[in-house]
């Protein structure tokens, strides 16, 4: 019998195969599997919109077919401890346990609480000047992240440099940058649409500006006439407080009376409380997603808010997370646990709010008359 194998058939079994350990390699660092429906509704369909994707961001606009939700989560730290979990288990390892946030179609949107120098360092232990290496960045684009805010205090880690360098890396990986560490400008607000509904994100950070609703008005001037609903995503807040200050209250009560619908903020590390500011809705603080603070229950625990709208109204259902047993990877919290962290957060919050809160689904109306209701009616 002859065995002999020819040169072509070799070499092509040789290519496939080096194929074969690139592709796997990649998505599987230390026979760690990335759940396949992640690729499935995210970097998949992210790859193919490349071209288009990349000219919406210039627009500060992005629009995902599909796409019916919203979902915000808080501080989002990738540097220091965090950085060497990714390095020893895998770029993916703090979004392993994130696959509740994709549960559907959705934009999901963050708190990056970081700079991106050109030239990359590791931020020692118990350094606060974070320094993220740009090639772990594709965990977040994976995972299913869409936007990312720069208007935080540590942005400017590494000046205005590491900001603007920031921008362009998250941009090249499909990843939206908005807001501004210390100004109202051009990258304030980035629009985004779901359900036929027209929504703003208006990235604040009050640790290093004064959110003072006359110089903000031309920003929530053109927000409210560019879309339906619009959000104020915004850093603020006494650190490791579940009470908001009275200094946010203020805030709150100056944005509502602006026209903001919504309010979710981060910065104090743990969840605040909740609350109808007249017709506005506010999560004062959303906590924790990732990052590399351990030393209590709180700063490991945090709040996923998921918007849809349901008719007439937006529905928000809470998504309470925890890293507790798998540090820096949050994973959702369910069952009697759920109810029980839920109930804790009623306790500090609006009493007329309790029972949807424990219930995990708050309702609020949506605005009288929408940008695209408008339109509609005044063609």
């Amino acid at each position: 019998m002859n065995c002999a194998i020819s040169k072509p058939l070799i070499l092509f079994v040789t290519v496939n195969s080096l194929c074969f350990l690139v592709y796997f390699t990649s998505f599987n660092i230390l026979n760690i599997s990335v759940p396949v429906s992640t690729f499935d509704t995210t970097f998949a369909s992210l790859s193919i919109l490349k071209t288009e994707t990349l000219t919406l961001i210039a627009d500060k606009d992005y629009v995902l077919s599909d796409n019916k939700s919203l979902v915000f989560v808080g501080d989002i730290m990738l540097a220091r401890h965090v950085e060497h979990l990714m390095s020893v288990n895998g770029y993916y390892y703090p979004f392993l346990g994130s696959n509740f946030l994709i549960s559907e179609p959705a934009y999901i949107v963050g708190n990056f609480e970081a700079s991106i120098p050109t030239k990359h360092k590791k931020t020692p232990n118990y350094n606060f000047q974070f320094s993220v290496n740009k090639d772990y960045l594709r965990g977040l684009t994976e995972a299913g992240f869409t936007h990312l805010s720069l208007a935080n205090n540590h942005a400017f880690d590494y000046g205005r440099d590491g900001y603007n360098n920031a921008k362009k890396v998250l941009s090249e990986n499909f990843l939206v940058p908005f807001g501004e560490p210390d100004s109202f400008g051009e990258d304030t607000v980035s629009y985004l649409s779901a359900s036929n509904t027209t929504y703003a994100l208006i990235g604040l950070n009050e640790t290093q500006m004064d959110i003072n609703p006359i110089t903000l008005n031309p920003v929530l001037k053109e927000a409210s006439e560019n879309s339906d609903v619009q959000i104020v995503y915004i850093h603020w807040g006494p650190e490791y407080q579940h009470e908001p200050s009275k200094e946010q209250r203020l805030i709150a009560k100056s944005l509502s009376e602006a026209g903001v619908d919504i309010i979710i903020g981060h910065h104090p590390h743990v969840i605040q409380s909740i609350e109808k500011v007249n017709d506005t809705l506010v999560f004062y603080s959303l906590g924790n997603y990732v990052f590399d603070q351990y030393f209590s229950r709180e700063v490991m625990e945090g709040l996923a808010v998921r918007l849809t709208r349901v008719g007439d109204n937006l529905k928000v259902t809470l998504m309470p997370h925890s890293s507790r047993e798998s540090k820096a990877q949050p994973r959702l919290i369910e069952g009697e646990s759920k109810v029980a962290i839920l109930t804790e957060i009623a306790k500090y919050s609006d009493k007329n709010m309790h029972e949807m809160i424990i219930t995990g689904e708050v309702l609020t109306p949506m605005p009288l008359a929408t940008s695209t209701e408008i339109a509609i009616m005044n063609p």
